[in-house]
């Protein structure tokens, strides 16, 4: 009994205070609030590719729900080192698409989150993308690297949902119209 008891116990003080249950396949990295999804290409053989593009498609399609609230996706954004460095080891994160691309020859990320927090560029010290393509990817020695939309040997990419927002949007608007509905029924009196 008394080994039962330890065990339960060693177990509830592994969990930490942030722990929480996470869905088959999707990956916390707590210091963001943000779940990842790892894919890779689509058959089993891992020989066929996926286009940016296409990989973007699939990633703003999928939906996370978490008490109650339903979460878009989009293709991974990373603003920290540790956020990177969670990536790469969370992942077979080589020839992986990114969600980073050029738009007026200046890099952008699919949020539209600030560009230049961090970078981590396989060319540095300058910090600048190696070729003259338009899309990101991890590409070799945990670095980033630009290339073509259908680069051949593109065969995954990451999916990232920000849960961190506080107020739902849902909420958010039931809370603005409860604020109006007192405000309006206050100035009446």
């Amino acid at each position: 009994m008394k080994k039962f008891l330890l065990a339960g116990l060693l177990l509830l003080m592994g969990t930490g205070a942030n722990a929480a249950p996470v869905d088959s396949g999707l990956q916390l990295f707590g210091d963001n609030g943000h779940y990842y999804e790892f894919y890779r290409n689509y058959d089993s053989d891992r020989t066929s590719s996926i286009s940016w593009t296409d990989a973007n498609h699939f990633a703003a399609s999928k939906e996370l729900v978490k008490g109650g609230v339903t979460y878009k996706g989009h293709l991974a954004t990373i603003t920290s080192a540790g956020e990177n460095d969670f990536i790469v080891g969370n992942s077979d994160h080589e020839k992986t698409w990114l969600g980073g691309t050029k738009v007026n020859n200046n890099w952008t990320w699919v949020t539209d989150e600030n560009w230049g927090k961090y970078t981590n560029w396989l060319t540095s010290p300058e910090q600048q993308p190696s070729g003259n393509g338009d899309y990101m990817w991890f590409w070799q020695q945990e670095k980033w690297d630009d290339t073509s939309n259908g680069d051949s040997l593109a065969t995954g990419f990451i999916v990232e949902y920000d849960v961190s927002a506080p107020v739902p949007v849902p909420a958010a608007f039931w809370l603005l119209g409860s604020g109006l509905a007192l405000l309006i029924g206050c100035k009446k009196r």
